[in-house]
């Protein structure tokens, strides 16, 4: 651990500390803790996390939202406010007014009609899933890791994929085999959370060397991290505002997760990030560049990104604007959430291949893209020399300015007029086939469902009328180098005693139901059954088809959830 800030205490305020004889180590608090949390609690009274009143810190006592809201940000340097005017129980004469606004522009709350219930006490799961939201690590981890937990069965759905997370990385672990997810936590219980995520923090600009165990967290502007080998995620916090930050020869073991940084860049030299690299800064745009010796895997984008960078997948994962002004990106992807996206691919840059389920997307600029696979309604594609295929029942699609009728192809050239190249249909035979076949053939891992899904064309096969599955937690999850669906059955719909009753097919490949396909756990309620299976291929995006008898449902999953496919 690298302590990088300290409190100044004045000569005046030691001499009245001396003379009520409390020790200086422990900053002069009355209450505090002399067991577990002691490290953690002294931590946040000198990273000025907590602050005392009257000499004392109240370690036991619960944390309320505003307390929450106010350590924070006061942890990720954020400045930027949100829009709090709608929310009736945040009167600006409140001292936590302006935490809450902050609170809300880092997207860590959101209020619930016109409330933001400031002075709640806050539950363990509530402030796990907030955390989890700040750091980008929903869907980041696997249920399983919850079996540890006795009372694993009290935790809500909705809390369940940012617990696990913070589980798998050893940040939360329990009171022995008890998670208490419903208790509210308390104000050292939050102190140790944020502890151990935090684990060295940079706070002041300038250049910075050195290797870092755990977790490294810059907040400020005008940093350069040189020679560094970090064991843990790098954060760059909202505290970096719009300033520039630079790695040189620094090697990440985890993820780098981008809340600050805007226009002046942050740029990687020689440097190597074996996680993700998640750019989600809500206050303003931020510039990433690479030089020739950093390669980028994976990378998740919202909000306004520009890129001049090397990068294997790039998904869109919300609204974004996306500017390429250099570099190579082999495979861009833009979910179905991401709908209204606009992509400009500038002169110079080339892009491979684009896959796009977001309806109302926007590709243009004079870069160099190669194909374009359309799977949703109203893409409009304009870079020249580019390929744009319109997958069956997509209506909307524009290459230049011609449009693409579903199941055919065009070609932009360089004038921008869409020139119609081939057609394409579905390669299954005289079955039924309400789904297509991609005409580009690139879905990962098989085929749109169509022709040549497996059983599609029998004669007297057809989609469920029932509901099977929750789609709030289904998707795909990333454990090391394997990927994972997990999939919530609801039991009152299956009509099945064990979820082995059914086929499972991903992309067209059917699963093992006892190799593949495994038991997570039960809903606390009971009404869902959660299933884990592993998936044949590492696509973002993957097509898994449930079949019973002669029924079957189509689902989409993504890493950020899943949509039933008609």
């Amino acid at each position: 651990m690298k302590r990088l800030k300290r409190i100044a205490i004045s000569a005046s305020f030691l001499l009245v500390l001396c003379a009520q004889g409390v020790s200086a180590a422990n900053q002069q608090i009355e209450d505090m803790p002399s067991n577990w949390a002691k490290a953690a609690v002294e931590k946040a009274v000198e990273e000025s996390w907590l602050t005392p009143y009257h000499g004392r810190v109240y370690p036991d006592r619960a944390l309320t939202r505003a307390e929450m809201a106010a350590i924070v940000g006061r942890i990720f340097g954020a400045t930027s406010k949100g829009d709090i005017s709608m929310y009736s129980d945040v009167p600006a004469s409140k001292w936590y007014a302006g935490d809450m606004a902050k609170a809300v522009q880092m997207g860590a709350f959101q209020g619930e009609g016109d409330k933001l219930y400031p002075e709640r006490n806050i539950s363990r799961q509530e402030a796990f899933t907030v955390i989890g939201r700040i750091l980008k690590m929903q869907n980041s981890g696997s249920t399983e890791r919850l079996k540890g937990f006795a009372d694993r069965a009290a935790i809500s759905e909705w809390a369940s994929d940012s617990i696990a997370s913070l589980a798998e990385r050893g940040y939360i672990k329990g009171s022995g085999s008890t998670l208490r997810p419903n208790d509210e936590i308390t104000r050292a219980e939050f102190a140790q959370l944020m502890s151990n995520i935090t684990g060295n923090l940079l706070a002041k600009s300038g250049e910075h060397s050195g290797n870092y165990a755990g977790n490294l967290l810059i907040s400020a502007p005008g940093t350069t991290l040189k020679n560094s080998v970090i064991s843990g995620d790098l954060v760059l916090c909202d505290g970096v505002g719009t300033g520039d930050v630079a790695l040189d020869h620094v090697t990440v073991e985890g993820r780098l997760v981008i809340r600050g940084g805007g226009k002046d860049t942050v740029k990687l030299v020689s440097s190597q990030v074996k996680g993700d690299v998640i750019i989600s800064n809500r206050n303003n745009a931020v510039r990433l560049l690479t030089d020739e010796g950093t390669g980028l895997h994976n990378v998740l984008v919202s909000n306004q990104v520009i890129l001049g960078a090397e990068i294997s997948n790039l998904t869109v994962s919300g609204q974004a604007t996306v500017t390429i002004q250099s570099g190579k990106i082999t495979n861009i992807e833009v979910v179905p959430v991401a709908a209204g996206t606009k992509i400009a691919v500038e002169s110079g840059a080339v892009v491979n291949s684009v896959s796009v389920s977001a309806k109302n997307t926007e590709l243009s600029g004079k870069g160099q893209v190669e194909k374009v696979d359309a799977k949703a309604d109203n893409l409009s594609v304009n870079t020249p020399g580019t390929k744009v295929t319109a997958a069956a029942g997509v209506n909307g699609v524009r290459a230049g300015g011609t449009a693409v009728e579903a199941g055919k192809t065009a070609i932009v050239d360089k004038s921008g007029v869409g020139i119609v190249a081939e057609t394409k249909s579905g390669s299954g035979g005289g079955g039924s086939n309400s789904g297509g076949t991609d005409p580009g053939g690139n879905e990962p891992g098989g085929n749109e469902p169509g022709g040549n899904e497996p059983g599609e064309n029998e004669p007297d096969e057809i989609p469920t009328d029932k509901d099977w599955v929750d789609l709030r937690t289904t998707g795909i999850i990333k454990v090391d180098f394997a990927s994972y669906a997990t999939v919530a059955l609801k039991r009152k719909e299956m009509t099945a005693a064990e979820p082995a009753e059914y086929g499972y097919y991903i992309n067209g490949v059917k699963l093992s139901n006892t190799e593949d396909v495994s038991v997570v756990m039960n809903s606390a309620d009971g009404n869902l059954l959660v299933v884990k299976m592993l998936l044949p291929g590492n696509g973002m995006t993957q097509l898994l088809k449930l079949v019973k008898d002669k029924e079957y449902m189509l689902i989409q999953l993504n890493d950020i959830g899943a949509s039933v496919k008609q």
